[in-house]
């Protein structure tokens, strides 16, 4: 059996169509919806989405946001959300050294400019880590 499944970022609708199973990064750990799962409304935290339908998976990085699961139908809304297939290695890579550079240069670890920046080679670090476990270009 199926759900309906959204994953809906700032700038984009990733995906809307059905969905055998949904595995998500929450802020505690990472968790899987199948269909008539319990309602649930929780944070996402930085990860990979793993949709699967049928034969077929996708794979989407996250970072922050939220999840509305309902027995029939879930909702992801998504900060920054990316499809795997679409992200560069190379480019991924350099994201994560000029994050790491902004991180060395910050004054201190509690400034905007420091926790910035280490948001951002987290995020990269992800996307690298999704693009060796799942493709990319």
């Amino acid at each position: 059996m199926s759900f309906n499944c959204e994953i809906i970022s700032v700038s984009e609708v990733l995906y809307h169509g059905k969905a055998d199973s949904l595995s998500l990064p929450g802020i505690e750990g990472e968790f899987t919806v199948l269909t008539n799962h319990s309602p649930l409304i929780t944070l996402l935290g930085t990860g990979i989405i793993k949709l699967h339908y049928n034969e077929d998976s996708m794979f989407i990085t996250v970072s922050q946001g939220t999840v509305d699961v309902r027995p029939d139908k879930v909702i992801v809304l998504a900060g920054v959300a990316e499809n795997v297939k679409d992200l560069v290695l190379d480019e991924c890579q350099q994201q994560a050294i000029n994050a790491k550079e902004r991180m060395d240069a910050a004054d201190n670890f509690n400034s905007e400019d420091y926790k910035n920046a280490k948001n951002s080679y987290k995020r990269a670090q992800n996307r690298i880590k999704a693009i060796q476990l799942y493709g990319g270009k």
